[in-house]
């Protein structure tokens, strides 16, 4: 466990709390062909946090955290459409139905966000969204390929306004609707059983964003996985390379199960 020091708004040392360093973040998810065009894509984020609070956290903070919890994001639905060889188009929306814990703040939630920092609407509570992507993959060799991702996104805050306010004034605010727009430029590359792809993924403010200001965000990732075998293990690496607001380091695994 690492150890992190809490102070109150004036400075004042509250003391040491812990956060474990097994906490992840998991989306299942699922892909079914309907006839030779169109896949229909389901997906189901949760995660895990745990971190010990000393006392009198949650008094400074004005509100209670769970710091410990499993949490359930945003489930997904839609389709991708193949449009020709090299492109296909998404499309799809995901139901404002995150929980994780009984607290105002859910670490749970918070862990899934910072770990999958390019689609936020994905572990964001009370936010609903719809997605419009385009993806074009282009094969430069027989082994080589360049794949591109665009895919902006529409979302509204279901609660419509909130108070921010700290000072016991009620004073709430509208939350107008945000649109931000996920991105993403890879080689991928077949090395024998493994496919191989790296390049850059980001997150780019489009129009508003009353969640962060720090929406802006690109990170390189390399990855892998074991496209030859009947159960295909992978893994992720993601790091940060700017951005108004620089999440650690990502190391994900995946496990595909192509179901014939």
């Amino acid at each position: 466990e690492d150890g992190i020091e809490f102070t109150d708004e004036d400075g004042t040392p509250l003391g040491e709390g812990r956060v474990s360093l097994f906490q992840s973040a998991q989306i299942l998810s699922a892909r079914v062909p309907v006839g030779g065009r169109v896949v229909v894509v389901g997906e189901v984020p949760f995660a895990y946090a745990s971190y010990s609070l000393p006392d009198g956290v949650e008094e400074a903070l004005g509100f209670e955290v769970d710091a410990s919890d499993v949490g359930v994001g945003n489930p997904y639905v839609g389709a991708e459409v193949a449009v020709s060889r090299e492109v296909a188009v998404e499309a799809g929306v995901r139901l404002p139905l995150a929980a994780g814990g009984d607290g105002a703040f859910s670490s749970s939630l918070f862990t899934g966000f910072v770990a999958d920092f390019e689609r936020p609407e994905a572990f964001l509570a009370h936010l609903a969204s719809a997605t419009l992507g385009v993806h074009v993959a282009r094969q430069v060799t027989p082994a080589v390929a360049v794949r591109l991702d665009l895919a902006p996104t529409l979302a509204v805050d279901t609660r419509g306004s909130v108070d921010f306010s700290d000072d016991g004034v009620d004073d709430p605010q509208d939350l107008d609707p945000a649109v931000w727009a996920r991105y993403g430029l890879q080689l991928v590359a077949a090395a024998g059983p493994l496919a191989l792809h790296g390049g850059i993924v980001g997150r780019q403010r489009v129009v508003n964003d009353p969640y962060f200001s720090f929406s802006n965000t690109t990170s390189a990732v390399f990855g892998a996985v074991a496209a030859g075998l009947s159960v295909q293990p992978g893994v992720l690496v993601r790091v940060p390379l700017r951005g108004d607001f620089r999440p650690d380091p990502v190391v994900g695994l995946s496990l595909m199960v192509p179901v014939r």
